[in-house]
């Protein structure tokens, strides 16, 4: 008989099979057999008082070897991020396991994360390595990412007669990260992290200029991953200039310069979506293997007074080495 299992979902539930047609067994439980359950939320024993019959076992989990785990990490992937962390994890489930060959659980034991909106930030010409996508989604919910071989976040109704090898747990908890990017703030200007963005707010208008941290990139032919970082900005430009323009093409993106680096700049005038038009301008550029974006969006009737704070806050923009640590204040960033 081939092994099935499982499935606790966070708000909805898939169905994944490891051999028979699977069997709801509660509003939140998607049985596949064996009594065996992923719970990727606070693991708790049991995870529903008022049902006896819920697996109360945490089963033994055979740990991935470092060779095996720096493998996984390094597979890539459909790097499309979308809905609340609790959300995406659910389907990430079914995700991993078709494209990855195991089962790869995201978990946390905070709320705050659990319910962190996640939005992608790859282009889709980009498949990201799994450890490029922790890193992003870990990014945008303020956290570190760790993995976790101790079956903590498992649940069986019987103990198992051997280890489980095919689910993988990455658990996600808060930690304060020092922000890899420096900008000086024109008079006035306020800054505010939100994560892996920066919004960078004049004191005459709500908006002015956000910053964006837009993930770690690599190659798997080293030869040409210079070829790839000049590759990333256009194709990030360009997503990015097509959100606002759905015609926008390579023609209009034009050479410039963020602090000492080469970017790439698209501008229009768009229709704001209370009416009236906005002058949209972004600019896209390599630092290392990172990626990063600054979005301006100003009305005309702004545009004198602030356009020269936003050049001058782009012409002091510096990136550091730094990734993690407890000190978030960089600059006059809070």
């Amino acid at each position: 008989m081939k092994e099935r299992f499982n499935i606790l979902a966070l708000a909805s539930f898939f169905t994944f099979v490891c051999g028979n047609p699977a069997v709801a067994s509660s509003p939140k439980t998607v049985e596949t057999g064996a009594g065996t359950r992923l719970q990727t939320n606070k693991p708790k024993i049991p995870v529903s008082p008022e049902s006896a019959t819920e697996p109360k076992f945490v089963p033994e989990v055979k740990p991935l070897t470092a060779d095996e785990l720096e493998k996984l990490l390094k597979t890539r992937l459909d790097g499309r991020l979308s809905f609340l962390f609790r959300q995406f994890a659910n389907m990430f489930v079914v995700k991993s396991t078709i494209e990855l060959g195991k089962t790869v659980a995201l978990a946390t034991s905070s709320n705050l994360i659990e319910y962190a909106e996640l939005e992608s930030v790859f282009p889709v010409s980009y498949k990201p390595r799994l450890q490029e996508l922790l890193d992003a989604i870990a990014l945008q919910t303020g956290a570190k990412w760790v993995y976790d071989p101790t079956g903590n976040f498992i649940r069986s109704n019987s103990r198992l007669k051997k280890p489980i090898s095919d689910i993988v747990v990455f658990e996600f908890s808060k930690v304060e990260r020092k922000k890899p990017i420096q900008v000086t703030l024109a008079k006035g200007w306020t800054a505010t992290d939100r994560g892996h963005w920066i919004m960078c707010v004049p004191p005459t208008a709500p908006v002015g200029m956000d910053i964006y941290e837009l993930g770690r990139y690599s190659c798997d032919d080293k030869v040409k991953t210079q070829e790839l970082f000049m590759q990333i900005p256009k194709d990030v430009a360009l997503d990015w200039a097509r959100r606002v323009k759905p015609d926008a093409s390579a023609s209009e993106l034009k050479a410039a310069k963020v602090g000492k680096y080469d970017a790439l700049l698209f501008e229009a005038t768009v229709k704001a979506k209370a009416g009236g038009d906005v002058h949209w301008r972004h600019w896209v550029f390599m630092a290392g293997d990172r990626c990063f974006l600054v979005l301006s969006t100003l009305f005309p009737d702004q545009e004198q007074a602030l356009l020269s704070d936003v050049e001058a806050m782009i012409k002091s923009i510096q990136v550091t080495e730094s990734e993690g640590g407890d000190d978030s204040k960089v600059n006059n960033i809070p």
